[in-house]
């Protein structure tokens, strides 16, 4: 242990303890906000907003209890899993597999088309998404979760306050007499279809409070000692706020900048970047597309670097696990062990992820929508699973949610899994 951070302030103890819950925020900001929240204000204005609150309550409790699991017991959330039965591991795979691979292309798409649009970069979208990668894998397998804290503290600071700042600019040129809307005044079935796949995507599929507790396990390890859990929901909750924010903004600049302009969405990463950037210069000035072009590729890259990251992590935790329960025993020292799989896991991920890129990416659009749509299927599985963990013997009685709390993640678990069924119904039927 580091005794000088064992026995510093409680202030200082909580800034060194902030990470986890900013890189969770960095997961979600992605496409669920640069594209689905942009998309959901060019469209249907603030009248998808409710969407963004549903989801943002109904998925708090797992979102809340990963981090608060991995707190009281010292271990991470697919830990959590295993102990429910090899049934709930699978589960989790199952879904996992919907996002890593066809989310991480999407993503590192749409970094692609804004690097493009903003430096006029004359390579193909495709080549500079395989580049993007690339770089990525130098610096997490050089700087593992040490560069990645002290990279995306910055980078989420950055965004943050460029998105405030054009949603403060976009907001007065919102004509809130006619793009104002509580409800959407259609509910056919393109809007429903699309109101899904928002749902699913806001804040992140529910892998993202997985990766959040896995980067709990990591932070303690990098500064020398386990934070506090007032510390780690402190960190949650701020990344949390960060996610909601943030959501609220890019609808916002959508509807303002977007809803009414006339511009029908190209079905392309490149090209989508390229509209949205070229939309900000007609409303706010030439001078503001480079500005908001380096503000999009710094939310999208945040996303791109975390979704690598956590999800490495991911593979490297489950390979652990099967390998102890299943196969070689490996014993309890994971120091050189852990490294080893996950730079493995980074460069299969990465690989894959090209591959996806260069010979399986011909619609954008399509990509994203299939990719949130299994995120919303997915979503009350994992959500049981992680309300099952955080009640069960592992967690002391008194370290278990408030009565309150947990009457709550029961509704919203019921919540989620009624529009799952209600969703799944209208597949069917039509």
């Amino acid at each position: 242990m580091n005794s000088e951070v064992q026995n510093a302030p409680p202030v200082q103890s909580l800034m060194r303890s902030i990470g986890p819950g900013i890189l969770m925020a960095a997961v979600a900001i992605g496409a669920s906000h640069l594209v689905m929240s942009t998309r959901a204000g060019a469209i249907y204005g603030t009248a998808l907003v409710f969407v963004v609150i549903l989801a943002m309550a109904a998925k708090y409790p797992a979102y809340r209890f990963a981090p608060m699991y991995t707190s009281y017991t010292g271990v991470s959330m697919i830990e959590g899993f295993a102990r429910q039965g090899l049934w709930a591991l699978i589960l989790f795979i199952i879904s996992a597999l919907g996002t890593v691979f066809v989310g991480g292309a999407a993503i590192t798409m749409v970094a692609a088309g804004i690097l493009k649009a903003t430096f006029g970069l004359e390579a193909a979208a495709s080549t500079v998404a395989v580049g993007i990668l690339l770089v990525t894998l130098v610096i997490l397998i050089i700087g593992h979760y040490h560069w990645l804290d002290l990279l995306m503290k910055p980078l989420m600071a950055l965004l943050t306050l460029a998105t405030i700042v054009a949603t403060v600019l976009v907001v007065p040129g919102i004509d809130w007499s006619a793009d104002i809307q509580l409800v959407p005044t259609n509910l056919e079935l393109a809007t429903i279809l699309f109101m899904v796949a928002l749902f699913g995507w806001m804040p992140a599929p529910l892998e993202a409070p997985i990766m959040n507790s896995l980067w709990s396990q990591a932070k303690a390890r990098d500064i020398g000692y386990k934070p506090s859990s007032r510390d780690t929901s402190i960190d949650f909750h701020i990344g949390y706020i960060m996610i909601f924010i943030l959501s609220i903004c890019f609808m916002l600049l959508g509807t303002g900048l977007m809803r009414g302009s006339g511009v029908e969405f190209v079905d392309n990463a490149g090209g989508f970047a390229a509209q949205v950037i070229d939309l900000y210069g007609q409303a706010l000035g030439e001078w503001a597309e480079p500005f908001m072009g380096i503000m999009a590729f710094c939310v999208m890259y945040s996303t791109v670097i975390a979704h690598l990251d956590g999800f490495s992590r991911i593979i490297d935790e489950l390979i652990w696990h099967f390998q102890r329960s299943y196969g070689e025993k490996t014993g309890t020292d994971r120091h050189g062990h852990r490294y080893v799989i996950y730079n493995g896991a980074l460069v299969f991920l990465v690989a894959s992820i090209i591959c996806v890129v260069l010979f399986l990416m011909t619609s954008f659009k399509l990509l994203i929508d299939i990719s949130a749509t299994i995120a919303f299927v997915s979503t009350p599985v994992l959500a049981i699973l992680i309300h099952r963990a955080i009640m069960s013997r592992d967690v002391p009685e008194e370290n278990r949610p408030s009565r309150l709390l947990r009457r709550y993640s029961i509704g919203c678990n019921l919540l989620l899994s009624v529009f799952t069924l209600g969703y799944l119904l209208l597949l069917i039927n039509t």
